[in-house]
């Protein structure tokens, strides 16, 4: 009886300290001038009202700070973030924001954004006032970054999968505080 029980607190301390240092294995299997061209698929659920909107395009990802979102359906939207703005085309509508001010929710969604496709967990935690739990499932990391006093469209939890391979994101979750989600899934 004993020794079933040290060996049960055994895996489960040896899976905890596994968890903990996943964080460090996502970073080391990024390169800081990373490019990343892929195609994705974007699902932004409304739950309250009903409504959800599937969009389709390709990015190009290169860090450390700039990414470009195409959109091929619709055509003609696109999200581009550079090192100090962040700008949206949705519509044939363009909106640009600069991204000085720490404290903006743009500001931080660009960063949060960026940091999780370099695979920087803690930061994106950080970023959120939020705490991250990472785990290992079949070959892929799963991480999710959870705050706790996030308003209303404030990113309230991002729930993200990486191959364990490669360290690329295959799913990135956004949920606003007030319960609207989009879903990110990558397509190498």
């Amino acid at each position: 009886m004993k020794k079933s029980i040290i060996l049960t607190l055994v895996l489960a301390v040896s899976s905890l300290c596994a968890a903990s240092d996943i964080p460090e294995k996502l970073m080391a299997l990024h390169p800081s001038n990373e490019k990343v061209t892929c195609g994705f698929t974007e699902v932004r659920v409304m739950p309250k009202v009903k409504k959800s909107e599937t969009r389709e395009g390709n990015l190009v990802y290169q860090a450390p700070d700039d990414l470009r979102m195409d959109y091929t359906s619709p055509a003609g939207d696109y999200i581009l973030i550079t090192a100090d703005k962040m700008e949206q085309c949705k519509k044939g509508k363009t909106q640009s924001v600069r991204v000085k001010n720490r404290e903006n929710r743009y500001t931080v969604y660009r960063a949060t954004l960026l940091s999780c496709l370099a695979g920087d967990i803690e930061r994106a935690a950080e970023l959120n006032d939020a705490k991250a739990e990472c785990k290992k499932s079949g070959n892929k990391y799963v991480c999710t970054i959870t705050s706790d006093d996030a308003k209303s469209k404030e990113i309230k939890q991002i729930q993200l999968e990486y191959d364990a391979t490669t360290g690329r994101v295959l799913m990135i979750t956004l949920t606003e505080g007030n319960g609207n989600y989009a879903v990110y899934t990558t397509h190498f």
